[in-house]
């Protein structure tokens, strides 16, 4: 079964609303991996590299330089997942929560950052 996973402006500060797309890094069309950096987005202050976080085919639907909103869908990840195999855990953080986050991450993602420590709470491996 096909699941069709969105990508989206993530938040990026809290007087932020708008953004431009600065750059796809895979074609659309391409298969990608997680860990992969796909698009890159800009601020006035900011710069945000994006990673795909899981594997399937990139399907753009915003162009290079259009301006796009924080929660905006960019595109999708056509994946090839069996029904049941992948579900998704969403969370709210303050802007503290957020800058203890962003201290502690080092240079991973905010999505992988708190997929490691998930699984290290968990014991998964």
């Amino acid at each position: 079964m096909n699941e069709r996973i969105e990508i989206k402006v993530p938040f990026m500060g809290e007087k932020v609303s708008i953004c431009k797309l600065v750059k796809w890094h895979r074609p659309a069309g391409t298969h990608i991996e997680p860990g992969d950096l796909v698009v890159t987005l800009e601020t006035k202050k900011v710069v945000a590299e994006l990673e795909a976080e899981d594997s399937g085919t990139l399907i753009h639907q915003i162009r290079e330089g259009d301006e796009v909103t924080i929660g905006q869908t960019l595109g999708w990840v056509e994946t090839d997942t069996a029904s049941g195999e992948s579900e998704m855990l969403s969370i709210e953080l303050g802007s503290e929560e957020v800058a203890r986050l962003d201290a502690m991450r080092g240079n991973l993602s905010r999505e992988l950052f708190l997929r490691e420590i998930v699984r290290e709470k968990l014991a998964w491996k």
